[in-house]
């Protein structure tokens, strides 16, 4: 079963030899396409393998799809409802 993301759930993907970070801004569920740093970035999103627009701490933004992204920490898997940017209502 794959992981659920939702609206400001903090996530990470691998990049280079590390990871990167962010949280999510937007979901997508068909063919998206959005400029990012000067380069036109698609992802065929769908029900079943939405794509994500991810903002980091820096500004920047990066567009993924859900195989590509993990929770940043096991807490953010029970996530029910962003509350702000940093915190969320958890489910009981």
């Amino acid at each position: 079963m794959s992981q659920r993301f939702h609206i400001g759930d903090s996530v990470k993907w691998k990049w280079e030899t590390g990871w990167g970070e962010g949280q999510i801004r937007e979901r997508f569920t068909e063919r998206v396409t959005r400029q990012i740093n000067g380069a036109d970035i698609t992802r065929n999103a769908t029900n079943d393998e939405p794509a994500y627009l991810i903002e980091q701490a820096d500004g920047g933004r990066v567009l993924k799809s859900q195989s590509e992204i993990k929770h940043d920490s096991p807490g953010d898997a029970l996530c029910s409802r962003p509350v702000s940017l940093n915190k969320c209502e958890l489910l009981p």
